[in-house]
């Protein structure tokens, strides 16, 4: 489909002329790792405090880049990136990482929340698959196993949403003030999700398969709603639903994700299954989040990290049904970005209101990162290769 050959140019001009430019010549901290802030002027704050979780994000998304492009210069910020996570983020004490450190590397909150250590399995796979790094790969087995031993629910499946330092369990594992106490979240079981498959894909061991697979099946027959097809976002230990709250955005990054996970299994019956189940999330959410303009919506708000989980969905959703229908309002999402979310500085804004007010927030903070908009140009990218 030319349409989809045509939205690859302009994602690669986008991550390789804008994105990635501005992750390593304003937000690369020359003391190590990547700043935690930069204001919506584009100013970084040299003295933030850095979140673990975007560490991994930024470590992520360079190692990407260079596998896509073998980009000297991508090689150098992953290894930026690498090197503070490996000295400052992990914990070499207890295993993990921390959620919070200073601008110097030392912990502020050194909890250890499923969420962000799922970003940190995601970011070493990587790595190690980019990179060919034994470090890497050891210290991600490592991690996959303490999940397994210490997170893990052996009794009603899934994994704890968090701990402290030395892996006690915590009573309140919110990652920010909007969400409920749970015991677990649909928001870390859909990470774990991404970084199994990335991790599955350098590591074949029959645990980590068969965990994929209950992953998978978590969120078919205990997140996604069986009546609405959203997914459910805060859960007690057996899996009672706590909230009917609705998130666009992440039904539809699951949508995909979904199927990218049964993909790396190799199991078709589960990937027809899958592909199904996927095209009725994105559907629900077309139908009930996506505003006229192609934008999409939580809350009122048209957050960028929507807008990129949209085009990803809906050109998934393409590929798997073969309507082009999904392909021209990613299309219509993408032009949106372009003219709504473009900073001169080469980073995307934060977002809107519904009816396109700015939202005044940084480039970049604990939330904000080159993870959501350069995936989405790097999926776009590498689905267009497969199209004949």
């Amino acid at each position: 489909m030319e349409t989809l050959k045509t939205l690859a140019g302009e994602m690669e001009q986008e991550v390789r002329g804008r994105i990635l430019p501005f992750w390593m010549n304003t937000v690369r901290d020359p003391d190590g790792g990547y700043y935690g802030l930069v204001s919506e002027e584009g100013i970084p704050d040299p003295h933030a405090s850095k979140g673990g979780t975007l560490q991994a994000r930024v470590v992520w998304t360079f190692s990407h880049a260079f596998q896509l492009w073998h980009e000297p210069a991508y090689l150098e910020a992953a290894r930026h990136g690498w090197e503070f996570f490996l000295k400052h983020i992990w914990d070499k004490e207890y295993g993990g990482i921390y959620w919070l450190v200073d601008f110097k590397g030392q912990p502020l909150d050194s909890r250890k929340l499923i969420f962000a250590n799922a970003y940190a399995l995601y970011a070493m796979s990587e790595y190690a698959k980019a990179f060919d790094d034994a470090v890497a790969l050891e210290l991600a087995v490592s991690l996959f196993r303490l999940l397994d031993r210490v997170a893990y629910d052996d009794r009603y499946g899934g994994w704890f949403d968090g701990f402290d330092r030395q892996w006690q369990p915590l009573s309140d594992t919110r990652i920010s003030p909007q969400d409920l106490m749970a015991e677990k979240s649909m928001n870390s079981h859909l990470h774990l999700l991404e970084a199994f498959t990335t991790f599955a894909r350098v590591w074949r061991d029959e645990v980590l398969l068969f965990r994929l697979r209950e992953c998978i099946d978590l969120f078919l027959n205990r997140i996604m709603h069986p009546e609405n097809d959203h997914f459910r976002l805060f859960f007690d230990r057996e899996w009672h639903p706590l909230s009917e709250v609705v998130s666009f955005g992440h039904d539809i990054e699951g949508s995909w994700l979904l199927v990218e996970a049964a993909e790396v299994l190799g199991d078709e019956t589960l990937l027809s299954i899958v592909k199904a189940r996927a095209l009725q999330l994105v559907g629900r959410v077309l139908a009930e989040g996506l505003d006229e303009d192609g934008a999409l919506m939580n809350g009122g708000q048209k957050d960028w990290w929507l807008q990129a989980e949209t085009v990803i969905g809906c050109v998934n959703a393409y590929q798997i049904s073969g309507d082009s229908e999904y392909l021209r309002i990613a299309e219509k999402t993408w032009h949106w970005i372009q003219t709504h979310l473009h900073h001169p500085s080469g980073e995307w804004k934060w977002g809107t209101s519904r009816d396109l007010q700015p939202q005044r927030r940084p480039l970049v903070d604990f939330w904000k990162c080159p993870y959501h908009n350069s995936r989405m140009c790097f999926e776009v990218i590498q689905r267009s290769q497969t199209v004949e």
